[in-house]
């Protein structure tokens, strides 16, 4: 079980835990050019490891969400919304390897993040937490939505008025999805949000399936 402790997410010990994604998975992400700074060059192998782990004979639909972003340096935007029935339960934003590097473009990708959350925070989810993930190339860090008191993990870091402040430490993307550890984490998430959706019914009602607003960022 993932535990949020003291506003931070702690995971168990998953180290020990030897997997490997399939091969044309794996194959796809080491196609890609780690020195890339078009974020759609990403899309398509995320496209396929969702598509894998959220299957469409579980009733799930991987859906890109579109969006312009002035401070993004491709466009359009996508982000993933991973949906049970007409449920969001599983979101994805996507960012370079190279991005990483830059506290600013860190800033805008836990921004995003929150405004992505933003968006769903007036809507009543009927599970008890909605699940995110920002990527950058193969790192990713976790964010988590709890529905009940519409509190958000991690906390924000505030920025100092006079102080030069990183609000968005490297280290929060400190785990890779091509590495086993990574791997068992991404899986971990993916059969809690499972677990979750599994009481989500063709007749659950939710605004999203009519793109009726696009993200906000």
């Amino acid at each position: 079980m993932i535990e949020t402790v003291g506003g931070e997410i702690e995971y168990p010990n998953l180290s020990f835990v030897t997997m490997v994604w399939k091969n044309y998975i794996v194959k796809q992400f080491d196609l890609i050019d780690r020195s890339t700074t078009k974020e759609s060059d990403l899309y398509g192998a995320y496209d396929t490891l969702l598509q894998d782990l959220f299957p469409a004979a579980e009733y799930c639909q991987v859906a890109p969400q579109f969006s312009q972003n002035t401070g993004s340096q491709d466009h359009p935007v996508v982000s993933y919304v991973v949906l049970k029935w007409k449920t969001p339960v599983f979101l994805v934003e996507i960012k370079t390897f190279v991005a990483l590097e830059l506290p600013s473009n860190r800033a805008a990708a836990d921004n995003q993040m929150r405004a992505i959350f933003l968006d769903f925070s007036d809507d009543h989810l009927p599970q008890s937490k909605l699940i995110g993930l920002s990527a950058m190339g193969t790192r990713f860090a976790v964010y988590e939505y709890i529905t009940n008191d519409r509190r958000l993990a991690p906390p924000r870091i505030i920025h100092h008025p006079d102080i030069v402040t990183d609000t968005a430490p490297k280290e929060r993307w400190s785990d890779d999805i091509m590495e086993y550890s990574g791997e068992a984490k991404f899986r971990a998430l993916v059969n809690e949000v499972k677990e979750m959706a599994s009481a989500i019914s063709e007749v659950c009602e939710y605004y999203f399936l009519r793109y009726s607003r696009p993200f906000t960022y």
